[in-house]
């Protein structure tokens, strides 16, 4: 699926529940002995999968591109499969036979830790931090919101990786950060895009008939949505 296609938000999600599937087979097994070079191998596939979610480009970090798809780190939905069967485990070994209800209660309490440590990861990003920084104050809605998608345009004005001067010229396909809508050729950012520049006032109007008067900040845009 291409970044510009119409494919819908929830044949993107689909494909990766079945990519998440595969990954994570037989987690209960090997997560427990999971190491850090398999973990980061592990990731990283997860990363092109977020990134695919979210029409991304694919300079986009797997920190950022996770947190903006809503996908939970797979090597910490690994130990949470591998703890549950383990539970059940010992439950048996003891005698018992725990109910679907019981079993229930430990993944969402599981679950609860799970998001906790993601939460303190995303607290010391290593790269994507103006996404993050975005996302992270309405980290719970964003996970549990049922409304809207991210567009191709959108997650280039959440991560900063699209068609801005300061980006194209730190890939090398521009010779200078400059905007060349406006004559005195000021650094080409998100914020000068979405705030500033002239030749996207009549955009800027219709956005601001949406969400009002507010800050135009990539954390004001999140708040809004």
């Amino acid at each position: 699926m291409a970044n510009t296609t119409q494919a819908l938000s929830r044949l993107r999600r689909l494909y990766a529940g079945v990519v998440r599937s595969m990954a994570l087979y037989g987690a209960p097994v090997w997560a427990p002995n999971l190491l850090r070079r398999p973990a980061r191998t592990l990731l990283m596939a997860q990363r092109v999968m977020a990134i695919r979610m979210i029409r991304g480009y694919r300079t986009i970090s797997g920190e950022s591109a996770n947190l903006l798809a809503g996908l939970p780190p797979w090597d910490l939905e690994a130990k949470v499969l591998a703890r549950v069967y383990s539970m059940r485990a010992e439950a048996r070994r003891r005698g018992e036979t725990p109910l679907p209800r019981q079993i229930g209660a430990w993944r969402d309490e599981l679950r609860r830790d799970l998001m906790a440590e993601w939460q303190q990861r995303l607290s010391q990003p290593r790269a994507g931090l103006a996404a993050i920084a975005a996302v992270s104050p309405l980290f719970e809605e964003w996970l549990e919101r049922r409304y809207g998608v991210l567009t191709y345009r959108l997650t280039q004005v959440l991560t900063g990786h699209g068609s801005f001067g300061r980006y194209l010229c730190l890939m090398g396909r521009e010779e200078t950060p400059g905007c060349h809508h406006c004559e005195d050729r000021p650094e080409d950012t998100v914020e000068h895009t979405v705030g500033e520049c002239p030749s996207w006032a009549e955009h800027r109007r219709v956005l601001r008939e949406v969400i009002g008067d507010g800050d135009l900040s990539r954390p004001g845009l999140v708040q809004a949505m």
